[in-house]
């Protein structure tokens, strides 16, 4: 008698529990499906360089364009000849206008720099697309990507590449 009494009351333990087990588990997985869960929506926006040279601004606008305030620190006046940016997931791909090419960057300033002309037509949003693949679509989300710059140090002559990353909204 006492072995059926303490099965039934382990049974009635994991169906009381049980069930509130599985109303919690369904109500995170709503969460995490619809993104309150995502963790890089608590991150905040960043645009880095390595050394030497500072983003200090940027905005991804829904119009299409991104635009960069490049500040110079490495000590030498420099010329950016290109700067890409390509997101993680390869949708948004963009790079500088060809008015904005070869800007002078003399050391400890800074300059504004127009990204909105597509990388490649195959992408499927473009930075610089109008119509129903623009970037509007995307508009408030969160885009993480990769940046590459393009210049060249005018006392030496030298060309050089600089890698950053980027975690914007688009606003």
């Amino acid at each position: 008698m006492l072995i059926k009494k303490r099965g039934q009351a382990a049974m009635e333990f994991l169906m009381t529990y049980g069930w509130a087990i599985l109303v919690v588990l369904v109500v995170i997985g709503a969460l995490a499906y619809f993104g309150v869960l995502n963790p890089q929506s608590f991150l905040p926006k960043k645009c880095q360089f390595s050394t030497g040279l500072v983003c200090s601004d940027h905005v991804l606008r829904s119009s299409g364009e991104l635009v960069l305030r490049i500040n110079n620190g490495l000590g030498n006046d420099i010329t950016i000849n290109n700067i890409t940016f390509e997101s993680d997931n390869s949708i948004i791909a963009c790079k500088t206008d060809t008015s904005d090419e070869s800007k002078t960057v003399p050391a400890g300033s800074e300059a504004n720099f127009k990204l909105s002309t597509p990388t490649d037509a195959a992408k499927t949003t473009t930075c610089g697309t109008g119509g129903a693949d623009a970037i509007g679509k995307f508009k408030g989300s969160r885009v993480k990507g990769k940046l590459n710059l393009a210049y060249t140090d005018l006392q030496t002559q030298f060309p050089h590449q600089q890698q950053g990353t980027l975690l914007t909204d688009v606003e």
